[in-house]
């Protein structure tokens, strides 16, 4: 600013309006964030109840078949194969 020049009324209207757009962005952005991660963290929780279901899914299987194995070795030690139905 020149010495001497008054500031227009104008120019301090603009730069409040300036101001209070600049801090609503600012909110925005600070919502948006938050927005993003609480859905990458709701994203997060899903893909591990997912895997958690999935895993129980893979150990339940393989406790069936080695059930089923041991049931076999049961069978064959009292005399009966998987020929024989029993």
């Amino acid at each position: 600013m020149i010495k001497g020049q008054k500031e227009s009324a104008s120019w301090h209207s603009r730069q409040a309006e300036r101001k209070k757009r600049e801090a609503v962005q600012q909110l925005e952005r600070t919502l948006r964030t938050q927005q993003e991660a609480a859905r990458e963290e709701k994203l997060a929780k899903i893909k591990a109840r997912k895997l958690k279901l999935k895993e129980k899914e893979r150990l339940a299987s393989l406790a069936s078949k080695i059930s089923a194995k041991k049931l076999l070795r049961l069978r064959n030690r009292q005399g009966r194969s998987k020929k024989i139905a029993g």
